[in-house]
């Protein structure tokens, strides 16, 4: 029996130094989030307001559950998670993988 050989792997470095980017939110009046002065469309009133919560509240953990009934106060706890879910997913598309929350 031959011994197990593993398969050479390559580790996908990217060529691009990491760099700071600057986000720039607007909270009052008009919505209006820029990344690196490129305007970040983020139409939902929702997701804004999820980000613009994030955004005051830097450093802190957020209990999904706590998002979910701030957000949705009134809904039933597994529609306001599965919103708050979707919600996510739209803030992260928008920012770009670049931005973890």
């Amino acid at each position: 029996m031959r011994p197990f050989a593993a398969t050479p792997r390559t580790a996908w470095i990217d060529p691009q130094p990491l760099r700071a980017l600057i986000l720039k939110a607007t909270l009052l009046g008009q919505f209006l989030i820029r990344v690196d002065d490129e305007t970040v469309e983020l139409s939902s009133r929702p997701a804004q307001l999820l980000l613009a919560y994030l955004l005051l509240y830097p450093g802190v953990t957020h209990r999904r559950d706590q998002l979910a009934g701030l957000l949705w106060p009134g809904y039933l706890d597994r529609s306001a998670r599965i919103n708050l879910r979707n919600t996510i997913w739209q803030v992260r598309r928008a920012l770009g993988p670049q931005f973890l929350f």
